[in-house]
């Protein structure tokens, strides 16, 4: 196969240039973008390029975030801390730098600049474009440096590979194929009639496609639909010589349909035999593409931002106002921007605010820093007078210094302000009349709380002595009583003599009220004994269905002489459970008796005993005569008894149930009771079982 020199091959050199050139430009539109975002800290620290400022000592004021991601760290690293102290090794660079500054306000660059840095992921070269200028005040005098750093690292190794492998090119042609193939951009040779030729890697890896598969493409088969047209136009141009090189940025479309852009960059060159041929090469700047969308789109979201906040925001340069929002017009009463740009700001400024002001504009202008929120009056175009307060920082506006005024409109704050004033003056005067009253109304509290007191001391005097005369009356009545009982006995059994039948009734009326009086003492004695505190249970492990069943058969001639049916329904098991025996015997006892104290003749009562998984349940259900509902709240009082001709004929002293409740409460467990008037009552109580028992 023959080879042919081609008489103009693809000059590395200007493709650097191109890319050079391009960045060049990128980075000057970058700086027009930046110099109208300078309106927000946030839109700054958007910017890729890494921005810094140093005072005349080299210390870090302000740095975007973009400088410091730069090297792996934050703004706050950096700040207040010398050049010199963070970077020790760029001495001679600084001296540099500051040497070529001097005598001229011009800026200064350095490109390519290597630069080696260190973090928790080891050590890092990169390369960078640095810009530096100095930074005077209004009167002139140098108050720092500001420099622009753009990381060019990709660009720079891009040069370093480009030439390593030009060097490679003239020393053979299987160099310049590994260069041609190996190159970081894609890179294409096209026929005139734009038929893929050659394609290196990076070109079949951006366009998705092999280069068996491109050499059956144009370049305008993989240009986006809407780009085909201005691409031929262009390739017009360059085919009849009207241009040298087309430098462009389109859409490409992959073969997986994706879309990408590119910057590309077309020579015309001529073969051995003088056929012209085209070079491609292609960057892929989708990320660059989708970076400035993203800042043009936070541009212009900001703008609609400001243009619809609420409050006024005026800027102004050198004490005349240069833009205004919407808000502004209506605070101001203008009907154009026109009415107010151009004017000086101390127009719409009360004079007695003037010298406010005019330290304010200073002190954003000189030092650069926001200036805390100060409330001043302005005076609209109709000649009203209006409170505000405002809040400034230092922007740049069109390249030029300017302050940036946020006015918020007070006046209806500061009437609020007024009328509360007027309502806390009658809050504190009716306050203080209310404290007046509260201590006049607290000096008879005082004395009717010592009353009461005196009252409360002579009640418990009184119970202190009731609870020892039911002591002593219980224990004076023991002895007699069981005299009485053991004579009646005496009597009944016929040791004195045969008893009339007549006598022998009146011998068991008085057993019968002797059993009666027996009871009601136990029940006072069982009460004294509660309410003096010392009052103890005898826990055992016991078979609660052995005490029931007892307990209920006890009482069973009673009922049967009362004519009541007595019913049972008791586990055939044990229900074995933690109790005192003989007081849970003396609670079914009261329960069961009431039932069949307040039963007519014929009725029914029924004892049922329950045993569940946590706790037992005792039942006493009767057909009674049944109870109020304004009675049942007042059931377990103590000596409380509801008024019926049964309580008249039966006695008691109202103590049974309340003595049952402490029983019930002190195994830990609850008691109630349920009734309907003419219907009957049922009496229950619970008490649990295992470990809750035994506590």
């Amino acid at each position: 196969m023959k080879r042919h020199r081609s008489p103009r091959s693809v000059d590395p050199a200007e493709t650097i240039a191109a890319l050079r050139a391009e960045n060049e430009s990128l980075r000057a539109r970058l700086t027009d973008v930046t110099s109208h975002r300078r309106l927000s800290e946030r839109v700054v620290d958007l910017v890729p390029t890494g921005v810094a400022f140093f005072d005349t000592e080299l210390i870090f004021r302000l740095m975007n975030q973009a400088y410091a991601a730069f090297f792996g760290r934050t703004p706050e690293d950096f700040l207040g801390k010398r050049f010199l102290d963070v970077f020790p090794d760029a001495v001679d660079e600084v001296s540099k730098v500051l040497s070529a500054l001097e005598g001229t306000d011009g800026p200064y660059s350095d490109v390519g600049k290597q630069f080696s840095y260190s973090d928790d992921r080891g050590t890092h070269e990169t390369f960078w474009d640095f810009t530096t200028a100095k930074v005077r005040a209004d009167a002139g005098e140098l108050i720092g440096y500001i420099t622009l750093a753009h990381e060019v690292t990709p660009r720079v190794r891009l040069e370093q590979e480009l030439a390593r492998r030009t060097d490679a090119l003239v020393v053979s042609e299987r160099k310049f194929r590994g260069l041609f193939e190996l190159a970081p951009i894609g890179l294409a040779l096209v026929e005139p009639q734009g038929k893929f030729v050659e394609a290196n890697l990076k070109m079949q890896e951006m366009l998705g496609f092999d280069v068996s598969e491109l050499r059956g493409l144009t370049l305008v088969d993989v240009t986006y639909p809407a780009d085909q047209t201005h691409l031929r136009d262009l390739y017009a141009e360059i085919l009849a010589g009207e241009r040298e090189v087309l430098d462009l940025e389109q859409r490409c479309l992959r073969k997986d349909g994706g879309v990408l852009w590119i910057h590309c960059t077309v020579h015309l060159i001529r073969d051995a035999a003088d056929a012209p041929r085209l070079t491609l090469g292609m960057l892929d700047i989708t990320q660059r593409v989708r970076a400035r969308t993203e800042l043009q789109e936070s541009w212009t979201n900001y703008r609609r931002l400001v243009e619809q906040c609420p409050d006024a925001i005026v800027v102004h340069s050198q004490g005349v106002v240069r833009y205004t929002n919407p808000a502004t017009l209506v605070l101001l009463g203008a009907r154009t921007p026109e009415d107010l740009v151009g004017r000086p700001v101390l127009d719409f400024v009360l004079p007695e605010f003037h010298d406010v002001v005019r330290g304010r504009i200073q002190r954003v202008q000189g030092e650069g820093e926001p200036v805390a929120a100060t409330e001043i009056k302005l005076r609209r175009l109709d000649g009203s007078i209006i409170d505000v307060e405002t809040a400034s920082a230092a922007i740049e506006y069109q390249g030029q210094p300017a302050s940036q005024v946020i006015v918020r409109d007070n006046t209806a704050r500061k009437r609020a302000e007024a009328a509360l004033r007027h309502v806390n003056a009658e809050l504190r005067q009716r306050n203080e009349e209310f404290e007046r009253e509260l201590e006049r109304r607290t000096d008879r509290l005082r004395t009717s709380e010592a009353k009461l007191r005196r009252q409360y001391e002579e009640l418990q005097q009184l119970a202190r002595l009731k609870d020892d005369l039911v002591n002593a009356v219980s224990h004076e009545l023991r002895t007699p009583l069981t005299s009485i009982r053991g004579f009646a006995e005496f009597l009944e059994d016929d040791l004195a003599g045969t008893l009339t039948p007549p006598q022998r009734v009146y011998v068991g009326q008085i057993q019968e009220g002797a059993l009666r009086l027996q009871r009601l003492v136990d029940d006072l004695l069982d009460f004294a004994r509660i309410e003096a505190g010392s009052f103890r249970l005898a826990r055992q492990e016991a078979d609660l269905a052995r005490i029931t069943r007892e307990m209920t058969e006890s009482l069973r001639p009673q009922a049967r002489l009362k004519g009541l049916a007595l019913h049972v329904e008791i586990p055939a098991d044990a229900v074995p459970t933690v109790v005192d025996p003989g007081r849970i015997g003396q609670v079914i006892i009261n329960l069961i008796s009431n039932a069949i104290k307040f039963t007519p003749a014929g009725g029914e009562i029924t004892v049922r005993l329950a045993a569940l998984p946590d706790r037992v349940r005792f039942e006493v259900r009767d057909t009674g005569i049944g109870i109020a509902p304004e009675h049942l709240p007042m059931l377990f009082e103590k000596f409380y008894q509801v008024e019926t001709s049964t309580t008249r004929e039966t006695g008691g002293a109202g103590l049974g149930l309340s003595i049952s409740q402490a029983l019930v409460e002190a195994h830990g467990g609850s008691i109630g009771a349920e009734s309907e008037l003419g219907v009957g009552s049922l009496f229950w109580f619970e008490l649990p079982r295992g470990a809750e028992a035994r506590s």
